[in-house]
This record gives structure tokens, sequence and C-alpha cells, in this order.
């Protein structure tokens, strides 16, 4: 005979109930765990736009420094050819003053 024989119904119907809440605290495990992953998911994914983010700004601003720079560079470029013919003019004046002398 089977051992199966001799197990009472109720036995059976207790035995079924704690593997079917066993199986309830597996599957609420599962849950929290897949809540858990996604949460970390999306955290990742705000740390990779937060990273993007700066570097995009960080390339903003230099570009903003280099158009800066041109304008400060050209702006003084044209300044200096404005004062070009008076450089020009002072070069000349040693050569004119020591031939005046001789």
């Amino acid at each position: 005979m089977d051992e199966l024989d001799f197990i009472p119904i109720d036995e059976l119907k207790k035995f079924k109930k704690e593997q079917l809440d066993k199986f309830k605290h597996f599957r609420y495990d599962i849950e929290q765990v897949t809540e858990k992953s996604e949460i970390a998911q999306k955290e990742e994914s705000n740390t990779t736009e937060i990273i993007v983010l700066m570097l995009l700004s960080i390339i903003a601003i230099l570009i903003v420094l280099g158009l800066v720079r041109n304008f400060y560079v050209r702006h003084n470029y044209e300044s200096d050819l404005d004062r070009a013919p008076i450089i020009e003019a002072a070069a000349e004046v040693p050569d004119t003053f020591q031939a005046g002398q001789k």
C-alpha cells in the first residue's frame, strides 16, 4: 500500500494551503524585486540624462567662450589695423630723425 492512502484529507488540504501560501510569498518577493529593478533602471536613466545634460552645457559654455574670444580678438585686431598708420609713421620717425641729424 502507498503512503498516500493513509494521509487524511484534512492534512492534504492543510499541506496544499501551506504550499499555496509559500507560493504567494514567493510571488510577492518576485514582484518586489521587479519593482526595485524598475526603480533602479529609472534612477540609472536619470543619472545618464543628468550626465548628458552636463556635457551639453559644458559644450555650450565652451562655444560661447569661443565666440566671445573671437569677438574680442577680431575687435582688437581691427583696432590694431586702425592704429597701423600711426605705428608705421612712428616706425619712420627714427629714420627721418637720423636723416635730419646728418
